[in-house]
């Protein structure tokens, strides 16, 4: 359960055929606390702070964890031994161009008691970027641009605003 429950043992002390006085000992039971949070990941862009908000079933539970990364391109990421808190507060920073990964294997502490570890992941997707080198391209009059615009992130989509330098310019 997740309450916190008392057990009472009644006590008869007894030497030699002779009896003490009855003694009623009591039995604090704390329950072993948890991280609830549901899901255990995140997505979060590059540069960003982690946010987390750790959870447990169990009021008071405070967390400590080491944390590691999938790869060296992540950066911003480290462990807490101690004093235990609820939230991890992290800027990570991805410098690849691959969706990457830091674990947080949190050990939760309620009452003096200690829980599992669990793992929370937090998925940090690269900053997308216009990889065409250089940045320009010639063409005649009334020519079609055909441009192809690449990224050496996957999944980059562009978005974009058009002027010109001059009013002759039209079609854009």
């Amino acid at each position: 359960g997740y309450d916190i429950d008392t057990v009472y043992y009644h006590l008869l002390p007894e030497s030699y055929g002779c009896f003490g006085d009855s003694i009623t000992f009591k039995v604090v039971v704390y329950p072993i606390p948890d991280l609830s949070n549901d899901p255990d990941f995140q997505f979060q862009c590059n540069e960003h702070e982690t946010g987390i908000s750790l959870q447990s079933d169990i009021n008071g539970t405070t967390f400590t964890w080491n944390a590691f990364s999938s790869s060296a391109n992540i950066t911003g990421f480290s462990g807490n031994s101690g004093p235990g808190t609820t939230t991890i507060n992290q800027t990570l920073t991805n410098a690849g161009n691959e969706i990457d990964t830091v674990t947080y294997r949190l050990l939760p502490e309620a009452n003096s008691c200690q829980g599992d570890s669990t793992d929370y992941s937090v998925i940090v997707f690269p900053t997308p970027d216009l990889s065409n080198y250089p940045a320009l391209q010639s063409q005649c009059n009334e020519d079609s641009t055909w441009l192809i615009l690449q990224s050496n992130v996957d999944n980059t989509t562009f978005t974009w605003r058009a002027f010109a330098t001059s009013a002759n310019i039209t079609g854009f």
